[in-house]
């Protein structure tokens, strides 16, 4: 019970990445679990809007842990993630 106290008082307390998105020049994926529980697609669509250059990515079948629940999929993603950053981004 102590560890899962522990983990939520630290989930509250970490900073707004709200600058960070707002400020990064590299585009940035955003692989979200259509059936998310902890941070649920309506919470994490607006944020979408904040990088200058972002991929967008539903995971039909997911909840939050895409990488284990959607494993080839979510493999696809960033392979055309990282193809496409070295179109967006050239020499980076």
């Amino acid at each position: 019970a102590q560890s899962l106290i522990s983990y939520y008082e630290a989930m509250i307390r970490r900073p707004d990445p709200t600058a960070v998105l707002q400020n990064i020049p590299q585009p940035v994926l955003f692989a979200i679990g259509q059936f998310d529980a902890t941070i649920p697609p309506d919470a994490v669509l607006p944020q979408t809007y904040l990088p200058s250059f972002s991929f967008v990515e539903i995971l039909n079948h997911s909840g939050h842990m895409g990488m284990l629940e959607e494993t080839a999929r979510t493999n696809q993603l960033l392979y055309r993630y990282c193809d496409a950053c070295q179109t967006v981004v050239p020499n980076h």
